[in-house]
């Protein structure tokens, strides 16, 4: 059940004469990272006092296939949840992501939309003649976007501008309405983390990584969390994930995952984002301060919540 606070019912107007007229602007506008930021700025600096700072974001693929599976999300969201609390959409993009694609997203949305695009470099301490074509079944583009979730969301600049944020993956379902904010019940119950499912990553997807982090507590001699309890290979589902940016921004989670890129299995062995980031929590957050987010029906792919 939810706990205390006014999370269940709380609705924000929007002020017509400033914030109305920036999210026209950018409806109206597709915007490149400048503009955007420039519009979020602005944004910030009449955002409602009692309202979280909170986004949502997304990282799209300009693929047909893709963009089927998201606009079924994007309704979903919008009905179930955004229509009502009308917190701001980052779409993170390729520099392919054509303008065509942006003027559609957001003539389907009522949501405020700010397009950021994202550049995908191979590091310059990958031994590209070592990389596979596929591994664990994912092609070079897969591990690029773990490396996104996992290490350069947390050095964007947005990281830094709001306090909170939900993940949602091009093909995560809302099934029925949110009775609540979500942004709030986790700031109103001081919580940093919210999942909505766990399950197990595959051995072979996720070879050398537990092993890695067991060296990384050993060399930088910290006492972890619930790491010691935690079972090897279980993971937060993430793509519906929400959670505080501070925690991202850590010098001590910062320290972890350079140490992680480091090692190049991101792109040598498809590590991905959520065991990744599952071992960052358990190093450094307490598990007072996670929970299992109540009363939201979800799905994505082949599992789904119980509500």
């Amino acid at each position: 059940s939810l706990k205390k606070g006014n999370a269940n019912n709380t609705s924000y107007s929007v002020k017509k004469n400033d914030v109305h007229n920036i999210l026209h602007n950018m409806k109206r506008n597709p915007m490149d990272n400048r503009k955007g930021m420039e519009l979020i700025s602005r944004l910030l600096q009449n955002w409602p006092r009692d309202k979280p700072k909170a986004f949502i974001y997304f990282l799209l693929q300009d693929e047909e296939s893709r963009m089927v599976k998201f606009w079924r999300a994007l309704s979903s969201f919008d009905k179930f949840f955004n229509l009502k609390y009308n917190y701001p959409i980052i779409i993170f993009h390729e520099r392919n992501f054509r303008e065509t694609i942006k003027s559609k997203i957001q003539s389907k949305t009522n949501s405020p939309i700010i397009f950021q695009q994202i550049e995908f470099v191979i590091p310059n301490f990958i031994i590209r003649s070592k990389l596979e074509a596929k591994v664990c079944g994912a092609g070079i583009g897969y591990r690029h976007m773990c490396r996104f979730h996992a290490k350069l969301l947390a050095e964007h600049q947005l990281m830094q501008n709001f306090d909170y944020y939900l993940r949602l993956d091009d093909d995560s379902l809302i099934l029925k309405p949110i009775s609540y904010d979500i942004f709030r019940h986790l700031r109103d119950n001081k919580y940093t983390y919210g999942y909505l499912l766990t399950t197990m990553e595959s051995p072979i997807c996720a070879g050398g990584l537990w092993e890695g982090t067991q060296r990384f507590i050993q060399k930088k001699n910290i006492t972890p969390q619930f790491y010691p309890t935690w079972p090897k290979y279980k993971i937060f589902y993430n793509n519906f994930e929400v959670s505080s940016t501070s925690i991202w921004r850590t010098d001590a989670y910062a320290s972890y995952i350079d140490y992680i890129d480091r090692m190049g299995a991101i792109f040598y062995a498809r590590w991905g984002d959520a065991p990744i980031k599952t071992l960052g929590l358990s190093l450094f957050v307490s598990w007072r301060q996670i929970i299992e987010m109540p009363n939201i029906s979800y799905r994505h792919q082949n599992m789904q919540t119980r509500w």
